[in-house]
């Protein structure tokens, strides 16, 4: 597209010089020598014929370099329309990104109280007093714990947006480190290692990365970025030359499934 905009200015530079150029009227006398004098002669004596034409050509280029130049504004104004739903389109996929990684969360969140449920059957008295406590929360408790919520998941967005739409990595590993601070506990906790593991990575810092993808694994083994943490955590072992321990970890998160588990043995065939 900006090399179309770019041709058409071209074009119209070179129309509006060829303009000028025809419409250049050159007048200067051609005298002819003869032994008894010299006889001169103007030659710019009208000539109906040569001017009309030269108007016609005239006329014709200036309505062309006027629909050039309609032409060229409309490519710019198509350029910045495209340009603008390419932002919106970035925006849009972190936000989906961002919804999917909650929606994942929840679910994890709500198998493991299925499975607490099913395995404390037996302790139904307890159980029922004990949501009965829960029931009691006041509606201003309540309200403080939404709004808590939106605040975690709106500063959890801002930091990944740092980082994905942004490529500020220095701005976005302040925020992650931020997050954490904000919200120990937070549903976000593993989310936020996991992606400063990545940002210490495409900045090369392996031993950094290697740290922060190791506490993941440490503090939530069971987390939905586990398996990408120990491959990426693998990666980073044959890189600083310790192959026995990739090969473990690679060989660990092949035997899965999943996007991680294919990487793993693209990986180990490509390089053990």
């Amino acid at each position: 597209m900006k090399i179309g905009v770019a041709f058409l200015a071209a074009a119209l530079s070179v129309a509006a010089n060829f303009v000028v150029a025809q419409v250049e009227i050159v007048d200067r006398p051609v005298g002819t020598s003869t032994r008894s004098g010299t006889v001169h002669t103007n030659s710019s004596a009208p000539s109906s014929g040569g001017d009309a034409q030269a108007a016609s050509n005239s006329a014709e280029l200036f309505y062309q370099i006027q629909v050039l130049q309609q032409e060229l504004l409309d490519l710019r104004g198509l350029v910045e329309q495209q340009a603008h739903q390419i932002k919106q389109l970035k925006q849009q996929r972190l936000d989906d990104y961002v919804d999917l990684d909650r929606r994942i969360g929840d679910l994890n969140r709500k198998n493991l109280s299925t499975s607490n449920t099913q395995s404390t059957a037996n302790n139904t008295s307890s159980s029922v007093a004990d949501q009965t406590n829960n029931a009691t929360i006041t509606t201003s408790s309540l309200s403080s714990s939404v709004s808590s919520s939106a605040n975690e998941i709106a500063h959890y967005k801002s930091a990944t947006k740092l980082i994905l739409v942004d490529k500020d990595y220095d701005a976005g590993i302040l925020r992650l480190n931020e997050h954490l601070e904000l919200y120990p506990r937070g549903r976000y906790r593993g989310n936020v290692q996991y992606w400063l593991g990545e940002v210490y990575l495409a900045k090369a810092d392996l031993d950094t990365s290697k740290q922060w993808f190791e506490r993941l694994l440490k503090e939530s083994p069971a987390h939905t970025k586990a398996p990408d943490s120990k491959y990426k955590l693998g990666t980073i072992f044959h890189k600083l030359g310790a192959d026995a321990e990739a090969k473990q970890l690679l060989n660990e998160v092949s035997s899965g499934h999943g996007n991680a588990a294919k990487l793993a043995s693209q990986y180990l065939k490509a390089n053990f």
